[in-house]
């Protein structure tokens, strides 16, 4: 039973390190968002964390994993709605004088955070189908 807690503990110490990193936003971008990437964040953190003691229900994990998604789409696109996958790419977090491009830094967060989102949707669905 701990093998299967084992992936939500990290998934939860991983996004609480990811989300105590975002009060930095501000010094480091000169904008405010900190709160929407603190919120965001926080809530995988929050999600993986009750994982460990008792499965959510799967409709909102799945909706959850259906957000980050979008969200995602939406970071990628530019001032004219165009999709810039590149921004994905580590190569690109940053810039020629060695500071980190925003755009990129956040798209690639919120990759990992689709990524895992699904994965605990997909865990849990799988574990619920075995019971």
């Amino acid at each position: 039973m701990m093998i299967k807690r084992l992936p939500f503990a990290f998934g939860a110490l991983v996004f609480l390190i990811f989300t105590l990193l975002q009060f930095n936003d501000a010094g480091q971008y000169g904008n405010y968002d900190a709160w929407i990437w603190i919120a965001i964040y926080g809530a995988m953190t929050a999600i993986s964390a009750m994982m460990i003691w008792r499965p959510i229900a799967l409709h909102w994990l799945f909706a959850w994993a259906g957000f980050t998604w979008g969200a995602l789409l939406f970071r990628l696109q530019d001032g004219q709605g165009n999709i810039h996958i590149e921004w994905l790419h580590p190569a690109n977090y940053w810039d020629e004088t060695n500071t980190m491009v925003q755009q990129s830094n956040e798209s690639g967060g919120l990759l990992i955070l689709a990524v895992w989102a699904s994965c605990v949707a997909i865990i849990t669905y799988f574990n619920q189908k075995k019971t």
